[in-house]
């Protein structure tokens, strides 16, 4: 956003990220600005600095979420639209009140957020713009990316070594200092793109990568890599969910459809009725009850298991957005938090 005092002569930016695509001006009081788009942002200054006015809004599109492990009230999110990245944003009131966070940074394609599970105050964030940490709950943040040259979308840190951090997309890279230094992973594999790892929580050792080109499995941290197939296909999921009891047991979704293996995904069977048209897009136990598990669609909601995925039921209660982009389920209360495709954020509290 530019403003100018002559008449077009010269401009001045007042803002560096807004996203607007309408900006609407007090005509009592013409310092006063209203821009709207990807929410309601509000000046008093004539844009100098601007606040969000979005208490009851809902029409946020929730790219990545996460909570703070030690404050539950805490919780951290990238929103946009589509495939637009609008602003980093904060709660410390469980989701009534939201502020803003790294509007210091002007980079716009940041896709994934991270919280490091050891302090509340070490965050990651990354995209294809960069990777960036945080040591002050999100007000100040740095740069780590060193001696990358391949696009990152998602960051994942290991559940029981908060320094260890993972970066992937195109490829993919590991730091053990909290991202002061990376080296590549992957090595000698084929030129993939790499969704997501999923870590086992008991053995962080052993992790998944799901790429295009298939289900990758590492039991030493990243170093080396396998790849999984069945029988003689290869094997391409969208979410991966490791049974919190039994880290044999893999649950995989491809579109819509199910799998399941018993054997640490040497052998995977399709399970279960089809309960959707929609692509899942997530699939999340509940740590005080491991046989629950929750799935997301794209269109259908959110289903419920409770025996460990053999019969499904809808929860959509209240859930008026039923496009579903990331879930998570906090480890004390066992709430689940939905992030949509339009509609904001949602919570379930299991009585």
């Amino acid at each position: 956003m530019y403003i100018t005092t002559n008449g077009g002569g010269s401009w001045v930016e007042t803002r560096k990220r807004t996203y607007s695509s309408m900006l609407a001006i007090d005509p009592a009081t013409p310092t006063i600005l209203y821009a709207a788009g990807a929410g309601v942002l509000k000046s008093t200054d004539n844009g100098v600095s601007w606040i969000t006015i979005n208490k009851g809004l809902t029409n946020t599109y929730i790219h990545s979420m996460v909570i703070d492990p030690q404050n539950p009230d805490t919780i951290y999110l990238i929103q946009g639209s589509g495939d637009y990245f609008y602003g980093v944003y904060k709660t410390t009131d469980n989701g009534d009140n939201w502020s803003e966070i790294a509007t210091k940074l002007t980079l716009q394609s940041f896709s994934s957020i991270a919280i490091a599970s050891s302090t509340r105050t070490t965050l990651y964030l990354g995209g294809h713009d960069g990777i960036y940490k945080s040591r002050n709950d999100g007000v100040d943040w740095t740069s780590i990316e060193t001696g990358f040259n391949r696009v990152i979308d998602k960051i994942i840190v290991d559940p029981k070594t908060p320094t260890t951090i993972y970066a992937v997309g195109y490829g993919g890279y590991k730091s053990v200092n909290g991202g002061e230094s990376w080296k590549a992973i992957f090595n000698g594999l084929p030129d993939i793109y790499v969704n997501t790892l999923v870590i086992t929580p008991s053995e962080p050792n052993i992790i998944y990568a799901l790429t295009n080109e298939g289900i990758y499995k590492s039991e030493n941290g990243g170093d080396n890599w396998n790849a999984l197939l069945n029988s003689s296909y290869v094997i391409n999921f969208d979410t991966l969910l490791i049974d919190p009891e039994n880290p044999t047991i893999l649950y995989g979704t491809n579109y819509s459809d199910k799998f399941k293996s018993l054997d640490g995904g040497k052998t995977w069977n399709a399970y279960g009725e089809r309960e959707t048209d929609s692509a899942i897009t997530g699939m999340v136990s509940n740590p005080k009850s491991p046989g629950t598990i929750y799935m997301g669609t794209k269109g259908d909601g959110v289903f419920i298991s409770t025996d460990r995925g053999d019969n499904w039921n809808q929860i959509n209660t209240g859930l008026y957005n039923l496009y579903v982009n990331c879930m998570f389920v906090d480890q004390e209360s066992s709430v689940l938090y939905v992030g949509t495709e339009g509609g904001g954020v949602f919570v379930l509290n299991q009585k």
